[in-house]
């Protein structure tokens, strides 16, 4: 009986600090100027999570430019606890929990990129779609929550939301004490020649070699794969404007190689010469392969796609080996992987790449860099200089989508919580480094 009588007394002080927590959170959403909260919660595990839209100038610099409402979903732990900034490259899902901010035990804001979601302004004027204006809404969003979450912070991003967390931290260095950066690629022109060494080197010849026999034979039996692809993607409501079908479908051939690798596919279930066309083509369809380059998926990367041809840099499409089977789109130069909205044509900010790749190697401490071996996007990795602290993990065999702490060796897994430890320590000073 006295044990049961002690679990209720600690269960209700338990209870009573969490609701005088939320509560004390509540009227702070409630109360701050540019947050604004209609009560949308939802309640897990203890944790609360607040659906929040923070008031941003179109342009930090100009604010009689106007404003929009960045969407970010606030879960929170305790004050006491750090906190995480979530850093998406795009949009954003509600209550999608990162394994940083279960590693660490922290609250977490995720935010949606400008431009994506329900993160838009009223009109989309791309000039106000850059580094240093998406880099500033993090800042306002941090200086916003500071103060009540007055632990230390750490930033993390996977992907394009990767790359964007090092840029966060690159413009305002001193926001948060480390930054844990997944797969986070950084081009260094429209079309970093990088990737076509990867793709040349990756794997094996056998596997290398079957995919390139994959996507020739694609190309080679248009007139029978194409009507099936046709039927189906008419049945989904795809629309094919921007590209025409055909555009669409060698686009999508010539990509396949680059998610091949991406997305760590599994070369012996790749359909050989002996196979026939229609299993070619059921297991190209099961890739989804034309969804990327329809109307609907152009529109919802158009931003990302305006980001890369302006300052984020991407890649192309080595058509040396397969220029012969192409019929629909341009054969006079490598075709471009980027489709800006509306065909905008944009000059590529090289300064900002250089100046950027000067600070990682100089002076971009605590950051730790994931990458995996199988991922395409690795050609593109950062590798820190000697003069920083920073860390750079490859993760053998893994991909874009399985690069995570969770598929860490244990050494490596060391070393990420020996730096974070020490990073975010109480002893080390502030948000210095």
């Amino acid at each position: 009986m006295k044990n049961k009588a002690f679990f209720l007394i600690l269960f209700s002080f338990t209870y009573n600090q969490i609701f005088a927590q939320n509560d004390k959170l509540e009227q702070f959403l409630k109360n701050t100027p540019d947050i604004f909260y209609d009560g949308v919660k939802v309640t897990t595990n203890k944790n609360t999570t607040y659906e929040l839209k923070v008031k941003q100038p179109l342009d930090h610099h100009d604010t009689s430019k106007g404003h929009f409402y960045q969407l970010l979903y606030l879960t929170h732990r305790g004050f006491e606890n750090k906190t995480v900034m979530a850093i998406e490259g795009y949009s954003i899902a509600p209550n999608t929990q990162y394994e940083l901010t279960k590693f660490i035990k922290g609250n977490q804001i995720n935010i949606e990129h400008r431009f994506f979601g329900k993160s838009l302004p009223d009109s989309l004027n791309y000039k106000y779609l850059n580094l240093k204006q998406s880099s500033a809404d993090l800042h306002h969003i941090h200086e916003l929550f500071k103060d009540i979450y007055p632990e230390k912070w750490v930033s993390t991003g996977i992907s394009k939301g990767g790359t964007s967390s090092l840029f966060y931290k690159y413009f305002y260095p001193k926001d948060v004490s480390a930054c844990i950066a997944y797969v986070a690629p950084l081009a260094n022109s429209i079309e970093d020649k990088r990737i076509y060494d990867f793709l040349d080197t990756v794997g094996t010849d056998i596997c290398r070699e079957k995919i390139s026999s994959f996507q020739s034979r694609l190309l080679e039996n248009r007139d029978q794969v194409i009507p099936v692809l046709q039927k189906l993607y008419n049945e989904k409501g795809y629309k094919f404007s921007y590209l025409s079908f055909e555009e669409a479908f060698e686009y999508s051939v010539l990509e396949f190689s680059f998610s091949f690798w991406q997305w760590g596919w599994n070369c012996n279930e790749l359909p050989t010469n002996e196979n026939n066309i229609d299993k070619l083509t059921r297991y190209y369809i099961s890739t989804n392969p034309l969804s990327l380059f329809s109307d609907q998926g152009i529109q919802y990367f158009g931003p990302h796609f305006y980001q890369a041809a302006t300052e984020m840099g991407y890649y192309g499409y080595d058509i040396s080996d397969l220029k012969k089977y192409l019929k629909a789109i341009s054969t006079d130069r490598n075709p471009s992987a980027i489709f800006t909205p509306d065909k905008i044509n944009q000059p590529f900010n090289h300064n900002l790449v250089m100046d950027f790749n000067n600070w990682v190697h100089n002076e971009g401490n605590n950051i730790i860099y994931l990458y995996g071996t199988l991922d395409t996007w690795s050609a593109c990795a950062i590798t820190p200089s000697e003069k920083v602290n920073s860390k750079a993990l490859f993760l053998t065999n893994k991909h874009h989508g399985n690069t995570r702490i969770s598929e860490m060796k244990p050494k490596e897994k060391r070393i990420l919580k020996s730096n974070l430890k020490k990073w975010l320590s109480k002893n080390t000073p502030g948000n210095t480094m």
